[in-house]
């Protein structure tokens, strides 16, 4: 089989499509979570930054690149 009408025959099979829908599913939706996270204000995990933005000089005293 030439080297063209196998790369078409993988590209046509179901179950390359299957892979690349739950993949690119995976990817959209850790996205999103991740940007949820780091837009909400009620973010359990974020209280350091919380804690940060409201005393910028106490941070800045712990982190040099902050």
């Amino acid at each position: 089989m030439p080297y063209k009408q196998r790369i078409l025959s993988s590209l046509t099979n179901p179950v390359v499509h299957i892979v690349l829908i739950i993949g690119g599913l995976l990817l959209f939706v850790g996205h999103v979570h991740n940007e949820a996270h780091r837009t909400m204000e009620l973010d359990a995990d974020a209280y350091v930054k919380k804690f940060c933005n409201k005393h910028e000089s106490t941070c800045k005293s712990y982190v040099s690149g902050y």
